[in-house]
Order: structure tokens, then C-alpha cells, then sequence
């Protein structure tokens, strides 16, 4: 029977006594769900089941706590009395059938449970454990370590959980200072080594931080499928702990340290901002006792999705250290919706080892600026240890030294060649290769030079000038040869003064004629003997010499 107001008014305790009883709830599966139980009374009901029907028991309302109001859903509801417990009420009316539960009375099972006879669970069910009595054997202080929920706890504590560290990247770093041989350099900045560091490890905290839960200051909810909270007062262990039966838990340590171990997936939605501040721990006096680390060890994949703009700021120094492959993809919405870019500005060096090959492809965009652009405020310095190769497709290649000399040094062989002869469309004549010097050129071999043409021949041009200018000049060492070899016609030119002098013999060997023609005179001079010879020096009427023939 259910309570109603128009009962209570005309039948409420005090009237004609107070009838109270002890008994066993032997069934709470209320068809109304209106958190009633069935009772056997001690006193007033048999044992003895055939007499007595578990069914045939009177429904008795459990009376809740004043922080339960018991009405619209609001508060705990239902009750958490099971089928074995032990309870103690009262009769609301004469014929002992409204019965009102005060409370639950924790006993000590000497017995396991009798589904034969009343006054116990008909389902066999509790108490699953004889000799023990009904407190949860986490409040009961050295009994607590027997708990499953308690060596979950213990059996799934992770340990040897490695820590990131910083890549060695002394080789490259000019950072460095104070290098010794044989001593890690030292950045100048951090004062840290620059060393390979050591890989480190952390352990997740010991359960209850191997302090000991005093009785009776641990405060223990237990449900029926193995869900704990414990709220533990103990001095100087006081702690917090809500746990799944999974094993998936949250404690809050005597220190004010926070575990969380979850045994399945985790998620996490917030509908508008998050803010997580990770700062400095100081202790009482003011001093820093920790800096503030934060440490993330996954491992599996990390997805990390930001649909809006990601700033990271970095006041310290920034490592990165990869494994394996390292990819990154700028404009991944695609060109047509306008690519990407992607823009640094370093105002420090830049170095940089890579091992194997490094692959540019530039100018591949329907559309936009296909260049390359490259602003050197100082030096640059390549060294190649195979082949340096450059390749111009589709225009011209300018190099430009607006001040300072240009070196090229080779220990093998310099060629310049040009291909593909003839007009292009500008009118411009192809296949040319031309040397300017605003003063001075200068050529010089070791052993012989040689000058070839195949076709045209060789031309050599000095306009308005004397050669004795120094401004054409053919230099050998002491003791070398210049040798000047043209397989067909050779013709000098010369507008202006032609001076030759020759410090040494000159041999003149000519198997044709040798012409003279000028129109003043000509000046021969020797400074001892001058001796003309023809046909080897035996004259005769063909080899003879003429001076002034009719």
C-alpha cells in the first residue's frame, strides 16, 4: 500500500502507539518503480516460505534523507537497499500493512545466503562473502588492499613512460660556444648542452600515494556493479576518488596531485572556449618548486584538427625531433580556391644537413609569379663535392657582380659551349659566346693555347688604338712558345700605329709570296749586316732579286 495524503491524516503514528520492527528486504523490484521493497519482520512474519510467500509481503516505503526531496525526480532516487539487507521501520497504521524503512542495520554474515527460508535473499545472491561484516572493505583500513578496485588500481599503474627530447643538431647549430674537442658545445643562450640528451622517463603516481586510509575516516559509496567514491579524511592521507567498475578512475592525491586513468576511449566536448593554464608551483615561502612542464607521450597516431588559425608562441628555444618522414602540404584547398603561402622570417642563421637529396619544383600554378628570389646581405658559400648543374629553359641567364671579383677555379677542365646557331626571333644572332672588358683581358695557359675556327676565321679588332697601349696583349712566360696557327687566310687590320719588338731572333717562313705594299716608304734597318738572299742564295733568272722591275 502506498502512502496518500488522506491516510496520513486520518491514521499517523502517535495516536495508538509506536510499532517499529526489524526484518529483511527480500524484493525490491517495485512494479510502480516507486522505490518500495518487500519486508519480512522479525516478530511478525515466519520464516517459513510456504506460509509466507515472499510475493505475499507487504510493500514498505524507504524514507530518504533530507537532502533528497523526494518528489519530481529530484535528488537521489532510488534507494540503493538490496535484496539481504537488514532494515529497521515502523507500522504506519493498526494492521502493521503501511510500513515505513528508517534506515538499513549492517550486521556480520556468519552464513552464506538460504533461498529456502525467509529472511534472506531469495536470489542467493548477498552476502557474497561470509566472515566479514557489512562495511566496505575500503573504509576499513588494512583490508583495503584486497579490494579489486583498489589492486585494479595498482595492477594497471603505468611506469617507464618515456619522455620527448631534444634533438642533436650540434653539428649544424653556429650557436655554439666555448667548444673544446672532445666537449659538447654549450648554446650560449640556454646554457644547455648541445649534447644528444639522454631519453627520461616518468610514473604515474601509486594509488593513493601508498598512504594508508584510516578507520574510520574513509568515507565509501560502493554500488552493486563495482562503482566506488571514496571521500577520505585521513590526516595527512585526505583524498578524493571516483572509479568505474572498468578500472577508469580519478584521484585526488593527499598533495593536491590529480591522476586520471581511463581504460577506454576519452572524449571531451566543449561547446565554447577552454582555457588551461599551466604555471609555476611555488611553495609557501614563494620560491618556484616546479616550472610548469607539460608532457604528452602518445603512442599512436596524434590528429590534431584546427579549422580556424593555429598561432603557436614559443618564448624559449623550439626543437623538433622526427623519427621518420616528415611531410607538410601549404594550400591544401587546392588552387583553385587560391592555393596557399607560406612566409618565414628568421632573424638569426639558418643551417641546415640533409643527407640525401633535396628536390625544388617551382612555377607549377596556371597563374601567378614563377621566380625564385634570393637577397644575400653577405657571403655564400657552396661546396659541392659532385656535379654543379644548371639548366635554363625558357630565358636568359644573367649573373651581375656590381662589386668584387669573379673567381672560378677549376681543378679540371673549363669548356663554354654554344648550341643551336642562327637568328632567334628578336633578331639577335645565336650561338655566340662574347668576353667585355672595361680594361684589361687577360689570357694565360700553362702549356699552349690553341685558336680555332671552323669556318669564318679569326678575326682580332683594335679600333683606334696602338697595340704598344698595352690594350691587346699576348703574354707568355720565360722560356715558352707562342705559337698562332690559321689554316686558311689571316688578315690584320689595323687603322692606327703598329709597333712590334722583338727582344730575341725572329725566323719569318713563308712557301708562297710575301707581299709589301704601302703608299710612303719603307724603313729597313739592321744594326750589323743586312743580307738578302733568293732561291736559297744561287741567283739565277728566276731566283733573283729585283729591285725596282720595269
Amino acid at each position: 500500500m502506498q502512502l496518500n495524503q488522506s491516510s496520513i491524516e486520518s491514521n499517523f503514528m502517535g495516536q495508538d502507539g509506536f510499532l517499529w520492527f526489524v526484518g529483511v528486504v527480500e524484493d525490491r523490484d517495485d512494479p510502480d518503480k516507486a522505490g518500495r521493497v518487500r519486508v519480512r519482520c522479525l516478530g511478525y512474519h515466519t520464516d517459513d516460505l510456504n506460509k509466507i510467500k515472499t510475493t505475499d509481503l507487504p510493500w514498505a516505503n524507504v524514507m530518504m534523507p533530507t537532502t533528497t526531496p523526494s518528489m519530481h525526480g529530484l535528488g537521489e532516487t532510488p534507494h540503493f537497499l538490496v535484496e539481504g539487507s537488514w532494515v529497521l521501520g515502523f507500522f504506519r497504521d493498526k494492521e502493521m500493512q503501511q510500513l515505513i524503512i528508517m534506515g538499513s542495520l549492517p550486521g556480520y554474515n556468519t552464513q552464506p545466503p538460504d533461498n529456502t527460508i525467509g529472511f534472506n535473499d531469495p536470489n542467493k545472491f548477498y552476502p557474497q562473502k561470509v566472515g566479514f561484516n557489512d562495511m566496505s572493505m575500503l573504509g576499513k583500513a588494512a583490508t583495503a588492499e584486497s579490494h579489486l578496485g583498489l589492486t585494479t588500481r595498482r595492477r594497471k599503474r603505468q611506469t617507464g613512460i618515456p619522455i620527448a627530447n631534444r634533438p642533436n643538431v650540434g653539428n649544424v647549430s653556429d650557436v655554439a660556444t666555448d667548444y673544446q674537442p672532445g666537449v659538447a658545445p654549450i648554446h650560449p643562450s640556454t646554457k644547455k648542452s648541445l649534447a644528444p640528451e639522454k631519453r627520461s622517463t616518468y610514473d604515474e603516481p601509486h594509488p593513493k600515494s601508498n598512504s594508508p586510509s584510516l578507520y574510520p575516516f574513509n568515507h565509501v559509496h560502493e554500488s552493486e556493479s563495482g562503482h566506488i567514491h571514496e571521500i577520505d579524511d585521513t590526516v595527512g592521507g585526505g583524498r578524493l576518488l571516483r572509479q568505474h567498475n572498468t578500472g577508469t578512475f580519478e584521484e585526488i592525491h593527499p598533495n593536491g596531485s590529480r591522476v586520471v586513468h581511463t581504460m577506454h576511449d576519452n572524449y571531451e566536448v566543449i561547446s565554447g572556449n577552454s582555457n588551461i593554464f599551466i604555471k609555476a608551483r611555488q611553495t609557501s615561502s614563494g620560491d618556484i618548486d616546479a616550472k610548469g612542464t607539460l608532457t604528452l607521450t602518445v603512442e599512436g597516431d596524434m590528429k590534431h584538427l584546427v579549422k580556424g588559425d593555429y598561432i603557436m608562441e614559443v618564448e624559449g628555444d623550439y626543437y623538433q625531433k622526427i623519427h621518420k618522414n616528415h611531410y607538410m602540404k601549404v594550400g591544401a584547398r587546392g588552387l583553385e580556391a587560391g592555393g596557399g603561402n607560406r612566409e618565414e622570417e628568421i632573424l638569426g642563421s639558418h643551417a641546415i644537413a640533409i643527407s640525401n637529396a633535396v628536390n625544388y619544383t617551382t612555377g607549377t600554378a596556371p597563374d601567378g609569379p614563377k621566380e625564385v628570389r634570393m637577397i644575400i646581405g653577405g657571403n655564400m658559400w657552396r661546396v659541392i663535392t659532385g656535379s654543379d648543374k644548371k639548366q635554363v629553359n625558357g630565358g636568359d641567364y644573367v649573373s651581375q657582380i656590381t662589386e668584387g671579383d669573379t673567381i672560378t677555379s677549376s681543378h679540371g677542365n673549363i669548356i663554354m659551349s654554344t648550341s643551336n646557331p642562327g637568328i632567334d626571333e628578336n633578331g639577335r644572332q645565336r650561338g655566340q659566346i662574347t668576353a667585355s672588358a672595361a680594361n684589361k683581358l687577360n689570357l694565360k695557359s700553362a702549356t699552349s693555347m690553341n685558336l680555332q675556327t671552323d669556318n669564318d676565321g679569326l678575326n682580332i679588332n683594335v679600333s683606334g688604338v696602338e697595340l704598344t697601349d698595352n690594350d691587346l696583349m699576348f703574354t707568355t712566360d720565360t722560356g715558352s712558345i707562342f705559337n698562332l696557327t690559321v689554316a686558311g687566310d689571316t688578315n690584320w687590320n689595323n687603322t692606327g700605329l703598329v709597333t712590334e719588338n722583338f727582344s730575341a731572333s725572329q725566323d719569318t717562313n713563308i712557301t708562297g709570296a710575301l707581299t709589301l705594299d704601302t703608299t710612303t716608304t719603307i724603313d729597313t734597318t739592321a744594326g750589323t749586316i743586312f743580307t738578302i738572299f733568293s732561291g736559297g742564295g744561287s741567283p739565277s733568272g728566276t731566283n733573283k732579286v729585283d729591285i725596282n722591275p720595269s
